[in-house]
C-alpha cells in the first residue's frame, strides 16, 4: 500500500516538474523535482522493507530515509549590485534563484556559502559590505513574494522579510549608510509603484516614490547619506529627497530600456549607463551625467544588430 502510494505521488511530482516554465534555463529545477521524487520512492522503499522484515520486541519504528542523488545550484538574474570589493580589494559576490549563495575570496582561497536555504530565494541578489566587513544581502524570495534582507552576526546567518506581498521582474537597488543601515529600492510588478524601504527600529518603512511599466531600479548614497534612486522604461527618471518630499528629474525622456547602474563621482553627482533604443529600433549604449546646466545624455555605443528589445 505503501509503495502505490508513492509511485503515484512519484509520478505526480516528476509530471509537475516536466511541465513548461518560463524559461528553458529553468532545467536545473526539473531536474531538482525528479531528484526529490526519486528520494521519495527510495524512501519508501527503505520503509516497506523494514517493516516487513522480522525485528526484536521494544525496537523503535523504522524512520524515514531520504537521500539527494542530484541537486545543482540553479541561479540567474545577477544585478548591478552584485559585486562588491573589500578595503583590502577583495571581491565577494552575491547570487541566487533556488537558495541564496555568497562567495568570497579571502586572500587564498575562494569560500562559498549558503546564506538563505529556502527554496527560490536569492534572486536579483544585491550584496553590500558594513564597516566590520560584515556582508549584508538584499534579493528576492520568488516562493514567498517577497524583498528580504540577511546578514552575518555573531551567532550566524540572520534574515528578515523587507516587504511581503510584492512581485519582482527586474533587479533592485541596495547600499549601506555610514552606521551600516541598509537602503533599498524596487519595483512591484504587480501595482508599478517604485518603492523606497529602509528600518526604523524593528520594521521597515516604505515609501512610493513613483511609478513604471517596467525596467531595473537602482539606488546610490553620497557622502551626507542622501538617496539617489534611477528607474524607468520609456523615459529614466532621477530621484532624490528634497526639503518636504521626493523630487523627480527626467533625465531621458524616450527609447529607455531595460538595464541601468547608478554611481556617484567624488562630489556626489550622479552618473547613470543604460541601454535605450534608437529610432530604427537598434540597442544603445548611453551614459548620463548631471551637470549644472542639468542632465548631458550620450551615445557610448551602437549595435550592429536590430531591432532589439532587450
Amino acid at each position: 500500500m505503501r509503495n502505490s502510494h508513492s509511485k503515484r505521488l512519484f509520478e505526480k511530482t516528476a509530471l509537475a516538474g516536466l511541465r513548461p516554465s518560463q524559461s528553458d534555463s529553468n532545467f536545473a529545477w526539473k531536474a531538482a523535482c525528479l531528484a526529490l521524487a526519486a528520494a521519495i520512492l527510495l524512501g519508501s522503499a527503505l520503509l516497506s522493507a523494514q517493516a516487513q522484515s522480522p525485528g526484536a520486541a521494544g525496537i523503535a519504528a523504522p524512520a524515514w530515509q531520504v537521500r539527494s542523488l542530484d541537486a545543482p545550484k540553479w541561479f540567474e538574474d545577477m544585478g548591478p549590485r552584485s559585486l562588491v570589493l573589500d578595503v583590502a580589494g577583495r571581491p565577494h559576490v552575491a547570487y541566487g534563484g533556488d537558495h541564496l549563495y555568497y562567495a568570497w575570496f579571502d586572500g587564498a582561497l575562494w569560500q562559498q556559502a549558503v546564506v538563505d536555504a529556502s527554496p527560490g530565494a536569492g534572486r536579483f541578489a544585491a550584496l553590500d559590505l558594513d564597516a566590520a566587513a560584515a556582508p549584508h544581502f538584499l534579493y528576492y524570495d520568488a516562493v514567498r513574494h517577497a524583498v528580504r534582507h540577511a546578514t552575518r552576526d555573531g551567532i550566524g546567518w540572520r534574515t528578515e522579510t523587507v516587504q511581503a506581498g510584492v512581485t519582482l521582474d527586474a533587479p533592485l537597488g541596495f547600499a549601506l549608510d555610514a552606521v551600516g543601515a541598509p537602503h533599498a529600492a524596487y519595483r512591484d510588478a504587480a501595482t508599478g509603484a517604485i518603492i523606497y524601504a529602509y528600518p526604523s527600529g524593528s520594521t521597515w518603512v516604505h515609501e512610493t516614490i513613483g511609478y513604471a511599466t517596467g525596467g531595473a531600479v537602482d539606488l546610490a548614497l553620497d557622502s551626507s547619506d542622501t538617496q539617489h534612486i534611477v528607474y524607468g522604461a520609456g523615459a529614466l527618471f532621477h530621484v532624490y529627497p528634497g526639503q518636504s518630499d521626493w523630487v523627480t528629474q527626467t533625465v531621458d525622456a524616450a527609447g529607455v530600456m531595460a538595464g541601468r547602474s547608478l554611481a556617484l563621482d567624488s562630489i556626489g553627482s550622479p552618473q547613470i549607463a543604460y541601454t535605450g533604443a534608437n529610432a530604427g529600433g537598434r540597442a544603445e549604449l548611453r551614459l548620463a551625467r548631471l551637470t549644472r546646466a542639468g542632465w548631458l545624455v550620450r551615445t557610448m555605443r551602437t549595435s550592429a544588430i536590430g531591432p532589439t528589445t532587450g
